[in-house]
């Protein structure tokens, strides 16, 4: 079932083989895992948005493409709106974009997923998708998680040919970068 996946991807070091591979359009998913969570960031007081548009994100030869699993991607975004909504301060935000070009590699679809304080110190910010790894100020929230979505990510995202990677927001908080290779270059 879907927990032995989820423990079996966490376990993993390296990329697992991907259940089904088929061309997905990621900023699509972004959209139906934001839409899924949207009253709970509401509800939390976190401000939720994208930079892109629905028409773009949904249609053939405008949205980025990328070979891989849906489920599995859909999985990775929604762990991390799960990780932004859990560890965000309320009147905080957090912001979804498509990196500009000229951030971009050739051939690559960047995604940053920025958020509002508390962030994550620098020294644990390489830990954090290590499996059961949880920043010492996770530890004392309520809502504190497994230590396993980041690692799931982490495990699907390099299946996916990928990379992702920690870095500090322009928001105040933290910045998870995540890079997909696409199956074109597009604009």
């Amino acid at each position: 079932g879907q927990l032995v996946d989820d423990l079996r991807l966490s376990m993993s070091d390296t990329a697992v083989p991907l259940e089904a591979a088929e061309t997905v359009r990621p900023l699509a998913l972004i959209d139906e895992a934001v839409a899924s969570m949207r009253e709970r960031f509401t509800q939390a007081g976190i401000a939720l948005e994208t930079t892109w548009t629905a028409s773009v994100a949904g249609r053939s030869g405008a949205a980025p493409e990328v070979v891989g699993d849906a489920r599995r991607l859909h999985q990775v975004f929604m762990n991390l709106l799960e990780n932004s909504l859990r560890y965000t301060d309320a009147g905080g935000r957090l912001r979804v974009s498509r990196a500009p070009p000229e951030a971009t590699p050739p051939g690559e679809l960047l995604l940053w997923f920025d958020d509002s304080a508390p962030g994550v110190d620098e020294a644990e910010r390489p830990l954090i998708f290590e499996r059961l790894y949880r920043c010492e100020g996770s530890r004392d929230r309520m809502l504190g998680g497994s230590g396993l979505g980041l690692a799931i990510c982490r495990s699907v995202v390099l299946a996916h040919g990928g990379r992702i990677e920690a870095d500090h927001s322009p928001l105040g908080g933290l910045r998870i970068a995540l890079t997909l290779p696409l199956t074109e270059d597009l604009p």
